[in-house]
């Protein structure tokens, strides 16, 4: 058995250098994961030195970045020029709107924008017809 050991990291984007908030961090292979925070920065716990970290993030191409033995990394993504007018962005990938059977909804990026929050998640937040769960220590939100 191996003792757990934690990573920690900032994911910015390639070009920019902005730190990017709300990246999907997981363990390649594995349902672990984290996101990273306002400031771009994940912890996350492995159990392997050697694992593979899988990040993504809406528009962005995906990485997978090896730990070598790491415990602190600083990772560059960079943007996909995917028009987000063509793709339906779900809770567990994407699929073309043309592709997709079902009730539809759109979200103007402007207003997403101007919202004072400190993610796309809580801009989303009380939306019609959109709806989110977390579990926060023993806390269910809805």
């Amino acid at each position: 058995m191996f003792a757990q050991s934690t990573v920690t990291g900032t994911v910015k984007d390639a070009e920019t250098g902005e730190t990017l908030v709300g990246v999907s961090v997981m363990l390649k292979g594995k349902s672990l994961g984290a996101v990273t925070d306002v400031n771009g920065k994940f912890t996350i716990k492995v159990a392997n030195a050697n694992e593979t970290l899988v990040f993504k993030y809406i528009s962005y191409a995906s990485l997978e970045v090896p730990l070598n033995g790491k415990n602190n990394i600083e990772v560059k993504l960079r943007s996909e020029n995917k028009s987000l007018n063509e793709i339906v962005v779900i809770g567990y990938g994407e699929v073309q709107r043309k592709d997709l059977t079902g009730a539809v909804g759109s979200v103007n990026v402007e207003d997403l924008q101007k919202a004072p929050v400190a993610s796309a998640i809580e801009a989303l937040g009380g939306r019609r017809g959109c709806r989110f769960h977390q579990k926060v220590e023993n806390l269910a939100l809805v």
